[in-house]
């Protein structure tokens, strides 16, 4: 959201509860994610639909952004693991693509581009239009699987729900998972999320190979 602010897009972003006020702090349009896709893009953009829209959730979400994008539109996903139904996108003659960010660790391929990107985000950080959204708490290291439901937004970053145990703070809410978020440029308009563990086939086909040899 910031980067794209930053790059003189006007952004959409949808969420949840208190989370609306900081996407609204950042300088985008906070769209309630529980509305219907249909009525935020008859209201923000005439019925036409957002020119590019950024997926990071994946599932029920990427499918919505296929609703959501407009006519020769275009729609990105860093999560786009599943199985989705494309006529949407085709009838609207618009386009796909997946972004898969560990791919240069995994298969050691395209580092310096990344590396460029990441100079960028530094440049940026450096002009203050990007600074990361840090949780208050510090966590201790029997507290990991805390901290890690904490960046999957299931228990974590202040914003709504369950209370969070006492060592955290009293007060302290656990937030609902965030939703889908939205960017523009000039008349254009988009949507973001997070990660989950990586599948890697070569170990589930070593795992076979092992098990065939034991039965040999």
């Amino acid at each position: 959201m910031q980067i794209a602010l930053a790059r003189g897009a006007k952004v959409f972003a949808t969420d949840f509860g208190d989370d609306l006020d900081y996407v609204r702090a950042m300088g985008a349009v906070a769209i309630d994610a529980k509305r219907d896709v249909a009525s935020y893009v008859a209201e923000h953009t005439d019925g036409q639909g957002f020119d590019l829209v950024y997926d990071t959730v994946g599932g029920p979400v990427l499918d919505a952004s296929f609703e959501a994008v407009r006519r020769f539109g275009h729609v990105v996903s860093c999560l786009g693991w599943g199985t989705h139904k494309l006529a949407p996108l085709s009838f609207k003659q618009a386009t796909y693509s997946g972004v898969f960010t560990l791919q240069p660790l995994i298969a050691d391929e395209g580092r310096e581009h990344f590396g460029d990107i990441l100079d960028e985000a530094r440049k940026l950080v450096e002009t203050g239009k990007l600074s990361p959204r840090l949780d208050p708490r510090a966590f201790a290291l029997e507290d990991l699987g805390l901290a890690y439901d904490a960046v999957l937004g299931t228990n974590g970053a202040p914003g709504s729900g369950e209370r969070l145990p006492s060592r955290f703070g009293e007060g302290r809410r656990r937030p609902i998972r965030r939703g889908l978020r939205r960017v523009t440029r000039e008349n254009s308009r988009v949507p973001i999320r997070l990660p989950a563990p990586v599948w890697r086939p070569q170990e589930k086909h070593h795992e076979q190979e092992v098990r065939s040899n034991l039965h040999d």
